[in-house]
């Protein structure tokens, strides 16, 4: 995806960069300017509002918003837990190295001898 778009590096840092604003097909994103596809943390929104308010199936919004069903789920307990910030995406894996208490070093020594 080209960097040409003024947000782009923005959403890049905020882990909100849609890499496929193409498959949003929700008429919302069509008809107005302020809904940006290439937010993702706003897709992701729009479109758990779209099944919570205005009662559309889960099958039909994660389609429109260019999500699978799983993927709505996954979204939907990101925001139970971290509400709107939770829907940014996040870096993989564990967030920093793992340490070795002494007792457990000790366990691990004692048990190899």
């Amino acid at each position: 995806m080209p960097k040409a778009h003024p947000k782009w590096q923005f959403l890049e840092d905020a882990g909100a960069l849609h890499r496929h604003p193409d498959h949003v097909r929700a008429e919302l994103f069509k008809r107005h300017r302020f809904f940006d596809p290439l937010d993702k943390v706003q897709v992701k929104y729009e479109m758990l509002r779209a099944h919570a308010i205005e009662g559309r199936s889960v099958v039909t919004v994660a389609a429109e918003f260019g999500f699978s069903r799983e993927t709505y789920y996954s979204v939907l307990s990101a925001f139970h837990e971290g509400g709107v910030a939770g829907l940014a995406d996040g870096k993989v894996g564990r967030p920093g190295p793992v340490k070795l208490t002494q007792d457990a070093a000790q366990w691990v020594w004692e048990l190899h001898r």
